[in-house]
């Protein structure tokens, strides 16, 4: 058998549980089915809207329509975007290994990948040792900014997808930065969804293994080798360098976590919800839902009123307020 990754632990144990029951009487059987099905039906309905909103956005492409440098909310449509990290990769690498290599501690690079599933596109940001800020909220956020300041197609609305992984994607400091940027006015609406845990295969991966598989096969002594690696993996990956060897810093990772509580609260109950919407109409107010087919939830991150908030933020919009903020050394 092949060997599997990234397993889903409650169908792991529905499955176990299941053997188990046999043995048992007739209430303890259903219990254990009505709990498997429940799972699967959860896991597909949140795939199911997964695929759906892909299909959406390719169908609202422009022809001429590719990741670059655009004006936020300038496109009067929706564009879908997922992202994850990568396992990271480690260079010197050679597919014919010599012997003294093996004892050898090699240099760590991170990837960090944001697809465009309409334009089957993905940005690798390949995050060399010298410039890793960690793998932590601070870096999630400021890499995601970065690709929305230099890659989005400047859509109104936008719906991103992520894994359940609490302390780079779900936590309230993403939560904190999407409110900022609706509220900024780099968009109107933001939709972040998050897979069920044990399920979250998606695009990302998918460019991913093109990356890994042409990686294998070739030989990497540099960094600039491996951001060619990118290139020639797959006409739709895309490199960007974090920095390079000596240290130098290409995009920075700011200290979102001090800046952004100075205005919005923590999210009460987060773990439990697997959708947040994001309205600049809300008047602060999130909606939250445990599934997509779950009653709305509606939460309020600010800590000051809607006229204290366009004071401090959306008096010059177009003006970043990262680029005020101290990297993160």
């Amino acid at each position: 058998m092949k060997p599997a990754t990234d397993l889903c632990w409650v169908c792991q144990k529905n499955a176990s549980g299941a053997k188990r029951a046999l043995t048992e009487d007739a209430e303890v059987r259903s219990a254990v089915s009505e709990a498997t099905i429940k799972h699967i039906q959860t896991f597909k309905l949140e795939r199911s809207v997964y695929t759906a909103v892909c299909e959406e956005t390719k169908r609202a492409l422009l022809p001429t329509s590719a990741l670059g440098e655009h004006p936020c909310n300038s496109w009067d449509s929706k564009m879908h975007y997922s992202f994850d990290f990568a396992q990271q990769i480690h260079y010197p690498s050679n597919p014919l290994q010599p012997g003294p290599i093996f004892f050898k501690t090699p240099r760590k690079c991170g990837i960090f990948g944001v697809c465009c599933e309409a334009l089957s596109s993905q940005v690798n940001y390949l995050i060399d040792e010298s410039v890793q800020a960690g793998k932590g909220s601070n870096c999630v956020v400021s890499l995601i900014h970065h690709f929305f300041e230099n890659y989005g197609l400047g859509e109104v609305e936008v719906h991103l997808h992520a894994d359940n992984c609490s302390g780079q994607n779900k936590n309230s400091c993403m939560m904190m930065y999407l409110l900022w940027r609706v509220l900024t006015g780099r968009h109107t609406k933001i939709t972040l969804s998050f897979l069920i845990a044990g399920h979250t295969k998606f695009s990302c991966d998918w460019c991913f293994g093109l990356l890994k598989r042409k990686f294998k096969r070739t030989r990497v002594d540099s960094l600039g080798d491996m951001e060619d690696v990118v290139k020639d993996s797959a006409r739709g990956n895309i490199a960007q360098l974090c920095g390079n060897e000596r240290g130098e810093v290409f995009v920075p990772t700011y200290d979102w976590k001090a800046y952004l509580p100075s205005f919005f609260k923590k999210v009460v109950g987060i773990k439990k919800f697997h959708h947040f919407i994001f309205s600049k109409e809300s008047q602060g107010n999130v909606i939250l839902k445990e599934a997509s087919d779950s009653e709305e939830v509606i939460q309020n991150f600010c800590w000051f009123n809607l006229l204290q908030i366009s004071f401090l933020l959306l008096c010059s919009p177009q003006d970043s307020a990262a680029a005020r903020m101290v990297p993160v050394q």
